[in-house]
């Protein structure tokens, strides 16, 4: 039997995040989840944030964690939601919290780029549905509203991208995570001039981009100090987490269609090529890069952020509530009561679900 080798991976989804140990003994894989931790955004002035300083201190405990198994880790890699970003300037800082992508401060630049160019123009380039947490629109507020803040900032990093950088000090654009911006140009997989034009964005700001499966370096020499660790590398796997749920899961063929499903729900199938029609278009599919630069043809459907979002609400009086009692309790429930919309814009980042509902 060979040597085992163990693997240290980072899963943040959009409402909470967790540290998987896979060991491998060159027949089998084992995965272990030694931490779990809530992923809640910040409000703030009006604006919603992510809460990146905290997320960063529950990976450091995962490493911690993993370090105490007293195995030798081979690599670490981190996967995301799509879309945001951080800020960093000339000198490695980081400028500001990422805002959350239900933050609703973009939909005016969304409005206008449409109205000024059309959507064609857009999704000819990216293949990316329209929806106003675009990294484009995002990047076209920042632009617009905080002109002093952009001229600080040095490089743009997308999530994974960015918890990469924390552990490495070195910067790079993963394929899939880049490929959830609207400024990626999904056929020749490169940043789009024409589409960063449109903003005023400075294509210096962007970083190149990488395949999956690029090693990236080993922990800086301060975070080795802190955690009482070696040079452990870090690889830039599959960023974005829909594309790296979709590489691993076991598809019957090539045909096969394919659910990935958490506070969204992503349906769709692996295609050849991208599908940038004008039916697409119109019947909002989006076109996202995968592993090995493979092509995913989706729809983005809300899922459980309604119930995540009620939850959070529920457990201000009653801080022990599960998802299991919630599921329990409503096997209770006689009648289905009314039919929701869980589409309708006032269910994407509303201060109360529950009073919404």
């Amino acid at each position: 039997m060979k040597k085992e080798i163990h693997m240290l991976a980072f899963d943040f989804g959009a409402s909470s995040g967790r540290a998987i140990l896979g060991s491998f003994n060159g027949e089998r894989i084992r995965f272990e989840e030694i931490h779990r931790f809530v992923n809640e955004p910040v409000w703030v002035n009006d604006h919603f944030h992510w809460d990146i300083l905290r997320l960063w201190h529950e990976v450091k405990i995962g490493l911690r964690k993993a370090l105490a198994k007293g195995v030798e880790i081979s690599s670490i890699g981190v996967d995301t939601w799509g879309v945001d970003y951080g800020l960093v300037d000339n000198q490695g800082r980081l400028l500001a919290n990422p805002h959350h992508y239900r933050d609703q401060r973009t939909v005016p630049v969304m409005n206008a780029l449409i109205r000024q160019y059309g959507e064609d123009y857009f999704y000819e380039r990216s293949g990316v549905q329209f929806m106003s947490f675009n990294t484009l629109f995002q990047l076209g507020d920042d632009i617009r509203n905080q002109p002093e803040l952009m001229k600080l900032v040095n490089k743009i990093l997308l999530m994974p991208d960015l918890f990469n950088y924390l552990f490495t000090g070195e910067r790079a654009a993963e394929f899939s995570i880049a490929s959830t911006t609207g400024l990626m140009n999904i056929q020749t997989r490169s940043w789009d001039r024409k589409v960063m034009d449109t903003i005023g964005l400075d294509p210096e700001k962007l970083l190149p981009i990488i395949p999956a499966g690029t090693r990236l370096g080993v922990l800086t020499k301060s975070l080795q100090n802190e955690l009482g660790c070696g040079p452990i590398p870090v690889v830039a796997v599959t960023g974005h987490d829909t594309a790296a749920a979709i590489a691993a899961a076991p598809l019957a063929s090539p045909s096969a269609g394919f659910l990935s499903s958490g506070t969204w729900s992503l349906l769709g199938v692996k295609n050849p090529e991208p599908v940038v029609t004008i039916t697409a278009r119109k019947l909002d599919f989006t076109n996202e890069g995968g592993l090995d630069y493979a092509s995913l043809l989706f729809k983005n459907i809300n899922a459980l952020w309604l119930l995540q979002e009620c939850r959070r609400i529920w457990q201000l009086q009653d801080p022990g509530l599960t998802f299991a009692t919630i599921s329990e309790t409503a096997k209770g429930v006689k009648s289905p009561g009314p039919l929701v919309n869980m589409n309708d814009q006032r269910f994407f980042a509303p201060q109360n679900m529950v009073t919404e509902i």
